[in-house]
Order: C-alpha cells, then sequence, then structure tokens
C-alpha cells in the first residue's frame, strides 16, 4: 500500500503481521466478490444516501470555489440526477481537468466520458446476469416507468440503476437511458 491507502488502519494493526495480513486478506476478498446477490457488508442497517439537490450541489460548487452556472448546474441534475457519486466524479473532474461544458456533457454519455469506467462497471455485472440485463434493457427502452419482477427490480434498485415508482421502475438518471440504449 502507498500514500494515504492505509490511513484508516490502526497504526498498531499495520504493525502486527498477523492482523495487518488479515486485513488484506479480507480486504482482498471483498473486492473480487462479484456476487451482486451477497454483500460483503451484510451486518447492521443499509443507508440509502439520497441524490443531491441543486442547492446541495451549489453549495459543494461554492465551497470549492468553482465558477459554475446555475445552467451547469441544472444540466449536471438532468444528466446524473444529483447522484452523489456522478456528482463527484464530474466536481473532480472540472477541478483536475477543465474541459468546455458542451464537450463534458457530449462525452459523458460515451464510454470515453468521465463515466465510461463506471458505466462499464455497471455493464459488465448486467452481461453476467442475462435476466437482470434484459430487466435493464426493457426498462431503459421504455418511456414511461414499466413493472418488471420483483428480485430484478430489487437488484436494479440495489445496483442503484432505476428507481421505484410505486410498484414500478425507470432509469435513476438520464445518463443511465442514454447509455444503455446505445449498447
Amino acid at each position: 500500500m502507498q500514500g494515504g491507502e492505509n490511513e484508516y488502519l490502526h497504526p498498531l494493526l499495520c504493525c502486527h503481521p498477523f492482523l495487518s495480513s488479515t486485513i488484506y486478506t479480507k480486504l482482498d476478498a471483498i473486492t473480487l466478490q462479484l456476487d451482486i446477490n451477497q454483500s460483503p457488508f451484510n451486518v447492521g442497517l443499509p443507508v440509502q444516501l439520497e441524490d443531491l439537490s441543486a442547492a446541495q450541489i451549489q453549495s459543494l460548487v461554492d465551497r470549492h470555489r468553482f465558477p459554475w452556472s446555475a445552467a451547469e448546474i441544472e444540466d449536471l441534475l438532468a444528466l446524473v440526477g444529483g447522484q452523489p457519486y456522478l456528482v463527484r466524479l464530474a466536481l473532480y473532474q472540472r477541478a483536475t481537468q477543465p474541459i468546455p461544458w458542451a464537450d463534458f456533457l457530449a462525452e459523458a454519455k460515451t464510454e470515453a466520458g468521465i463515466y465510461g469506467n463506471y458505466l462499464r462497471g455497471q455493464h459488465q455485472v448486467l452481461v453476467q446476469h442475462p435476466t437482470l440485463a434484459e430487466a435493464m434493457a426493457g426498462v431503459v427502452h421504455s418511456p414511461e416507468p414499466i413493472r418488471v419482477r420483483s428480485d430484478l427490480a430489487f437488484k436494479l434498485v440495489s445496483m442503484g440503476l432505476v428507481t421505484r415508482v410505486g410498484s414500478e421502475v425507470q432509469p435513476r438518471c438520464q445518463l443511465y437511458r442514454d447509455y444503455w440504449t446505445q449498447i
């Protein structure tokens, strides 16, 4: 491990060979687990992060002293629906590799854009589970929320790809609809 990657570990744990190897082994096992039916964190209460509002994104933009307009924040909200992780990626990219806003928006929906790695990772999970991929295809191709099997809806919601509208689901954001209709 380099740099700040082990800052969360207590210093005494890093010095003890058995404990540190146990920690690394458990972290490796968690990293390698790809089964969406089982969580490595299956203890405690589930926490659902709510999408950020325009005001919350504006607060983040102001704290970082970014020169974003209200229109850019609305564009980002329209694209990613306020998902905290996707908003964070956009803020990070704009801070480290500023590109014109129109270019950012055009590339964001492609595998070459800022969300490419994330979208490919989600797509790979769907490819490994054909019934889940089929359900997601139905969701993104429907202009209205649709009903899918309960177990599939649960998994898609758990992956953060869809939101529930009553007993139906719809894509969580426009980015997902655009990406999955292209592939």
